[in-house]
């Protein structure tokens, strides 16, 4: 997928197994949002900090749980705001948030995302203008 667009970044502090994967891949959106110079942006995030594992948003160890997924979830919403601001200032904005799959926490005995259940495959988002 990296081939489809004009930069792509990638780095083991941007994945998911780093705890500060958020604020990282943030400050790299800002970064390059603030070298186009103007022009216009087209931004993918695949943010990996909802992504299994995220036992150690909450836990001192695994397993994820509903728990620490929602302290992920948490972890991105807080990381969010300095690319909502350059984003502003630019001036308008349409935004999409979703995920790539769901997550199964015990749903009718599964766990995980590579299976066919209804909590997997229904993905939330969100659409709106900064």
């Amino acid at each position: 997928m990296a081939g489809l667009f004009k930069e792509a970044h990638w780095t083991p502090k941007l994945g998911v197994a780093c705890r500060d994967s958020a604020e990282n891949q943030i400050a790299q959106a800002v970064e390059s949002v603030n070298t186009a110079n103007g022009r216009r942006v087209f931004l993918f995030i695949n943010v990996s900090a909802i992504h299994q594992p995220n036992w150690f948003y909450g836990a001192a160890e695994g397993p994820d749980t509903l728990a620490t997924h929602t302290a992920a979830l948490v972890a991105v919403d807080e990381a969010l705001h300095p690319l909502f601001q350059i984003l502003k200032q630019r001036g308008s904005a349409f935004v999409i948030i979703c995920s790539d799959h769901g997550t199964a926490y015990g749903e009718d005995g599964y766990f995980g995302h590579r299976l066919g259940h209804e909590v997997v495959w229904n993905v939330p988002y969100a659409d709106f203008m900064l």
